[in-house]
C-alpha cells in the first residue's frame, strides 16, 4: 500500500529525533504491483518542483533491487564485498567480514570490526572504500546497524576520543587525506549520548543535534557535488534532512586527477571502536546528472518495499510502493 507523507528539517538538539508524518501531500510513486522474477517494475512518478534532490532507497526485500541509473549496489548477497573491490577500484581495509549475523535485507551485510589483534595502524578501523566515482554530483547511501550497547561519548584514546567515523569521503592519492566525514561524537554535557557531526578537510566542526539511533537499522543518504567553493554536502538520515553545507569546498587540496574527484567509504573507524561492529548493508551511489530511475529489477523472488524521497535543502517528502516479485 502507497504511504505518503512530508517531512520537514528536524530542528532537534540533544533528542532523539525520528520523523513525524504530517498531512498527505501527493503521490510521488505509481501504485503496489506483481511482476515475475523475470521482469521489471515500471514506476509513475509525480516529483515536486520544488524538491529537485530525488532518490531511491530499498526499505526491505529479500533480495537486490536493482533501479535502472545506478552506478553502484552493495547488498553483500553474493557473500563478498567483490562490488568495492572491482576493476581495482576500492579497497577493504582493517577487521571486517561478509556476516549473516545480522542483514538489513536478504541474507548478509558486511560486518565492520575492530579487530585489536591486528598490526597497526589498522587495529582501530575497519573500513570500505571506493573510487571509481568520477561524478561531479551523486548520492551516496548506506544502511547500518549501531548496537545498543555501543558508546562513542567518553570512549577511546587520542585524537579519536570521543569520535567515530563511519562515512566518509578522501582524497584519491596519498596521503589520502579526508574532505568530509559523517562522523559519530559524543554529545558534550552528556556521557550517554552520541549525535552525529560533520567533519570538513579545513578541519571545520559542524554538530546536528540529531541522536544515533541505536539497537535498529538506519539510513544515511548524502548528496555530494564537487567544487572548490561552490560545493554541497546534504545529509539525509532515513529521508529526513539532518545537515546541509552549500558554497563549501568539498574537495579539499584534492589534485590527483584533472578534472578531480574524491572517492567514498564506510566503515567504523576509530580508537573507540576495538573489539566493537557496526554492520553495513545495501549501499548505493547514482549519479545526479541521470534522471530519475523508473524501473527496476530484482533478485529474488518476494516482496519488496521501494521508497521514493524528494527533497531540497531543508525539508523532504517520501511515497513507499510494494513490488511483489513471483
Amino acid at each position: 500500500m502507497n504511504t505518503r507523507s512530508r517531512f520537514p528539517i528536524l530542528p532537534c538538539v540533544f533528542i532523539s529525533c525520528t520523523a513525524t508524518p504530517l498531512a498527505p501531500h501527493h503521490p510521488l510513486v505509481g501504485p503496489d504491483q506483481t511482476i515475475p522474477l523475470s521482469g521489471t517494475a515500471h514506476f509513475d512518478l509525480t516529483l515536486p518542483a520544488d524538491k529537485p534532490r530525488v532518490f531511491w532507497s530499498k526499505i526491505s526485500g529479500p533480495g537486490v533491487a536493482q533501479f535502472d541509473n545506478e552506478q553502484f549496489n552493495s547488498s553483500f548477497e553474493d557473500g563478498t564485498v567483490n562490488a568495492w573491490l572491482a576493476d581495482n577500484g576500492g579497497d577493504v581495509t582493517g577487521g571486517g567480514s561478509v556476516t549473516t549475523e545480522r542483514a538489513h535485507s536478504g541474507l548478509y551485510s558486511w560486518k565492520a570490526y575492530n579487530d585489536s589483534s591486528l598490526p597497526d595502524p589498522f587495529n582501530f578501523s575497519a573500513k570500505l572504500e571506493r573510487w571509481r566515482f568520477d561524478d561531479d554530483s551523486a548520492y551516496y547511501s548506506a544502511w547500518y546497524w549501531w548496537p545498543a550497547d555501543y558508546l562513542v561519548n567518553g570512549q577511546g584514546h587520542g585524537p579519536t576520543r570521543d569520535y567515530l567515523n563511519i562515512f566518509q569521503y578522501k582524497a584519491r592519492t596519498a596521503p589520502w587525506d579526508p574532505v568530509w566525514i559523517v562522523a559519530v561524537i559524543g554529545v558534550p554535557g552528556s556521557t550517554d549520548k552520541d549525535e552525529f557531526e560533520l567533519h570538513a578537510w579545513d578541519y571545520l566542526e559542524a554538530p546536528t543535534g540529531v541522536l544515533v539511533p541505536k539497537g535498529r537499522w538506519f539510513q544515511l543518504t548524502t548528496f555530494l557535488r564537487e567544487g572548490r567553493g561552490d560545493g554541497q554536502i546534504t545529509v539525509w538520515l532515513d529521508g529526513v534532512v539532518i545537515a546541509n553545507h552549500d558554497g563549501v569546498n568539498t574537495l579539499g587540496d584534492t589534485t590527483n586527477i584533472s578534472p578531480p574527484h574524491v572517492m567514498w567509504g564506510v566503515g567504523n573507524y576509530s580508537t573507540v571502536g576495538i573489539g566493537k561492529s557496526l554492520y553495513i548493508d545495501d549501499a548505493v551511489v547514482v549519479p545526479a546528472g541521470l534522471p530519475v530511475s523508473r524501473s527496476a529489477r530484482f533478485s529474488a523472488p518476494g516482496v519488496y518495499v521501494l521508497r521514493l524521497t524528494a527533497s531540497n535543502d531543508v525539508s523532504a517528502e517520501s511515497d513507499s510502493v510494494t513490488v511483489t516479485v513471483q
